[in-house]
C-alpha cells in the first residue's frame, strides 16, 4: 500500500509539467483524447446507470461485468451526446 503523500506529490509534479505546456499549447493533439474531453460530463453521468442494472445478472469478478458496463456506458454517452448536442435542446 502506497502511503497517502504520494497522491498530492505525484499530482503537484504532473501539474507543474502540464501548466508550461498548456501555456504554450505543446500537448499533444488526440482525436481519442478530444472526444474523451467532450464527452466526460456524459461518460461521468451515465457510468452508474449500467452498474445499477448488471450488478443483480453477473458476479463482480466476472469480466463480463465489466465489459458489460463499458460497453452500455459508451452506448449511453453516444446516445445523450446525440441527442442534447445534434439537435441542440
Amino acid at each position: 500500500m502506497y502511503p497517502y503523500w504520494t497522491i498530492p506529490v505525484t499530482l503537484s509534479l504532473i501539474l507543474f509539467w502540464l501548466y508550461p505546456n498548456l501555456k504554450e499549447d505543446k500537448l499533444p493533439k488526440s482525436p481519442v483524447l478530444a472526444y474523451w474531453g467532450r464527452n466526460s460530463l456524459q461518460i461521468y453521468l451515465w457510468h452508474v446507470f449500467p452498474i445499477a442494472i448488471l450488478k443483480n445478472l453477473f458476479d463482480y469478478s466476472s469480466v463480463l461485468y465489466y465489459v458489460g458496463i463499458a460497453l452500455l456506458s459508451a452506448l449511453f454517452c453516444i446516445t445523450s451526446y446525440t441527442i442534447i448536442h445534434k439537435k441542440q435542446i
